[in-house]
């Protein structure tokens, strides 16, 4: 005898088995987009992670630019300070040995104008000497105030 108004076994199987792919779909669903979020955090985490990484080595490579620089400034600065200071000293024993002729000269000729004359330009000032390298060292140092800049 056939049913006319009922539902069949087989109908209520298919409906739980339509159910259970239906969920199956949406769970699913739900791990791939949970999966989306933590592959795409994990790609943000490493472009993040090598743009530290390149912008460490930019920052190591810049410190030992300008440590080399700085060592550069520093050996220069260091020889133009020892010349400058040879340049005083000479200058200073050539001071002397005017003023040790001076005294004899004062007593032969104390009005001499060489002796006045001489005097008055030992007490001018002095402008500073030309020293070898200065105008390199000026410009290598402008040049490194620029590409500080």
């Amino acid at each position: 005898m056939s049913d006319t108004g009922g539902v069949s076994a087989g109908e209520v199987g298919g409906i739980i088995a339509g159910a259970i792919a239906l969920l199956a779909a949406l769970g699913k669903g739900v791990a791939w987009a949970l999966n989306w979020k933590d592959a795409r955090a994990n790609s943000r985490s490493a472009k993040l992670q090598a743009w530290h990484d390149e912008l460490t080595a930019r920052e190591a490579k810049l410190d030992a630019e300008i440590a080399s620089r700085l060592s550069r400034i520093e050996e220069a600065h260091a020889s133009l300070v020892k010349n400058h200071l040879d340049v005083l000293i000479r200058f200073e024993r050539q001071r002397n040995a005017y003023r040790v002729l001076a005294a004899e000269l004062i007593q032969v000729a104390p009005h001499s104008a060489a002796l006045i004359q001489a005097s008055m330009i030992l007490e001018e000032p002095l402008p500073v000497p030309s020293m070898p390298g200065v105008p390199e060292l000026l410009s290598e140092i402008d040049a490194a105030d620029g590409a500080a800049e």
